[in-house]
């Protein structure tokens, strides 16, 4: 007799030289090709991984995020909202703004997916947002196949949850159910990173990596080459020491052994890792730390901080801001926008060209005040009644026919 609970078993067999038994195995195990295990935690283990994850999460977690609407005809900014502290100060009790959006947004760009459970009032406002671990988190179809259902483990409790009261954050490879893991597809690259690294560990701890060779043509005596060895320690162990010329006695050779082909093929294994994992995240590797490598994005950092804005940031900022409107402002008149000014800030002399311009002059007229850019500035208001109001250029005919009057 079967129990209504218990479920069929289905046996599968595979051939040992079946593809689908490897795929099964990585997917259970995250062995790799080069026999490195690439789980979320190993991958932030390789530099790569940790920067760049760290670099987008921290990035995006920093901007502020703006409630606005379009009621006007333009984008006006909401200070009264009741959201902006929720999204922006003090998401629950126990988390900073930044802390909880950085959590859900390394979830993201590990596993593929970002959790965050929403807390109500009665009216359906919402009160908190609670992050939820994405290993914690399993989203799955109702019995109508029509919504979405979220089982969460919290606090040793298995929990469910309507895809309403869920903040879902995947990455590419969407699914209907979870994004695709950047550490899954990127397993093979990850593996030879590590791989590379412990290689690189295992070869300076147990090969000859001198920088010199002391040759004696003649030979040394055991005790000669006892006196050799203590003279070198002494002479040169301290940084006092160092780059002092080497006085050879007995006929010595001094070679220099300089990097061999070998050495430099694993420095440049390493190198094209680094690329290889920024290329997954859509990174540029500058961005973090590889200096060889250059970008096609402009030649000054002004534009290549833009480029890395448009073709990485802004595809992952519209998902987060439109899953936030459609589940925590769900007002078709209101929308949340991230700030991106301090990203795109120019520097100094640019900065004040533009204002120029804004200001108007030049019988042209002017689009902001000088309070408007004293406030981008971060600078307080002039209190002068003329600094609020907006330049327009003198009508040169009306001028002339006063001038003819007078």
């Amino acid at each position: 007799m079967k129990w209504p609970w218990q479920k069929k078993v289905i046996n599968q067999t595979f051939d040992l030289n079946d593809d689908k038994l490897f795929d099964l195995v990585t997917e259970k195990t995250g062995l790799s090709i080069s026999g490195i295990s690439v789980t979320e935690k190993t991958a932030m283990k390789f530099s790569a991984v940790y920067a760049c994850v760290s670099l987008l999460a921290g990035t995006i977690a920093s901007l502020p995020c703006v409630i606005k609407t379009d009621r006007k005809g333009f984008d006006e900014v909401l200070h009264s909202s009741r959201l902006r502290p929720l999204l922006n100060r003090q998401p629950n009790i126990t988390m900073s703004a930044y802390v909880f959006w950085e959590a859900i947004y390394t979830n993201m760009f590990l596993s593929g997916n970002g959790y965050a459970l929403i807390i109500r009032y009665k009216t359906g406002e919402p009160r908190a947002l609670y992050w939820v671990p994405a290993e914690r988190t399993e989203p799955r179809l109702n019995k109508q196949k029509t919504r979405l259902i979220y089982q969460m483990r919290i606090q040793n409790k298995s929990l469910f949850f309507d895809q309403d009261d869920v903040l879902h954050f995947p990455c590419i490879g969407w699914d209907g159910l979870k994004g695709m893991s950047p550490i899954t597809a990127a397993r093979e690259g990850i593996g030879l990173g590590l791989a590379g690294e412990q290689f690189n560990s295992h070869y300076f701890t147990n090969a000859i990596t001198s920088d010199v060779a002391i040759t004696y043509p003649a030979g040394l005596t055991p005790t000669a080459r006892i006196e050799l060895e203590k003279y070198l320690k002494e002479r040169y162990s301290s940084l006092d020491n160092l780059r002092k010329p080497f006085i050879g006695m007995n006929g010595a050779v001094v070679t220099n052994l300089g990097m061999n082909a070998s050495d430099a093929q694993m420095i440049e294994g390493r190198d094209y890792q680094v690329e290889d994992i920024c290329r997954f995240y859509g990174v540029p590797p500058w961005l973090v730390g590889a200096m060889k490598k250059t970008t096609s994005w402009g030649t000054g950092l002004s534009e290549q901080v833009l480029g890395f804005v448009k073709f990485t940031l802004r595809k992952h900022l519209k998902r987060i801001e439109q899953e936030i409107d459609r589940k925590i402002i769900r007002d078709s008149q209101k929308f949340c926008k991230f700030n991106l000014d301090a990203l795109l800030r120019a520097d100094i002399e640019t900065r004040n060209k533009s204002y120029q311009i804004a200001l108007g002059g030049n019988q042209y007229p002017g689009y902001m005040s000088k309070n408007e850019i004293r406030k981008i500035e971060g600078l307080p208001p002039d209190l002068a009644p003329e600094s609020d109001q907006l330049y327009n250029p003198p009508d040169k005919i009306t001028e002339g026919k006063q001038n003819a009057n007078d």
